[in-house]
């Protein structure tokens, strides 16, 4: 979200933004001083999130906490965006209309590393076809892109 914030200020279009498994808090698309320039700029930013990544689960919340003491920061407090999907920051600052999030079902137990495919010849299992799917239909604009 850095990149395509620092992308659309030197005048480069992005229409569709996909994130999956993000490391970002749950509240930064809404929150005016993070990402709201990029998210703004964009037809639509697409989150994909699963309850059962334990990376951002566990350990996403204690590097925020490690980076609450030297910076004295709110932002401690918030949980990954992956995880959760998008929440507002505040009443005035509500999750943007052209977010769209898309939570994957407990039932498929997809963790951190299943969005994205294995290294080597080996198969994608359930949850990268799926994540793969997501990607290639928020991509090519697809009004309701569907997990799986």
């Amino acid at each position: 979200m850095q990149t395509i914030t620092k992308m659309v200020g030197i005048g480069y279009n992005v229409d569709q933004i996909c994130l999956m498994a993000g490391a970002i808090n749950n509240y930064s698309l809404a929150r005016s001083r993070d990402y709201k320039t990029a998210v703004k700029s964009s037809t639509r930013v697409a989150v994909l999130s699963s309850n059962e990544d334990k990376v951002l689960k566990y350990l996403y919340p204690a590097g925020n906490l490690l980076q609450y003491f030297p910076y004295f920061s709110r932002d401690a407090i918030g949980r990954a965006l992956g995880y959760t999907g998008p929440v507002p920051w505040n009443k005035n600052n509500p999750i943007p209309p052209n977010v769209f999030h898309q939570p994957i079902a407990d039932t498929f137990n997809c963790n951190h590393s299943d969005y994205l495919p294995p290294s080597g010849n080996q198969q994608l299992n359930f949850c990268q076809n799926a994540a793969t799917k997501f990607a290639s239909e928020v991509i090519n604009a697809n009004p309701k892109p569907s997990y799986p």
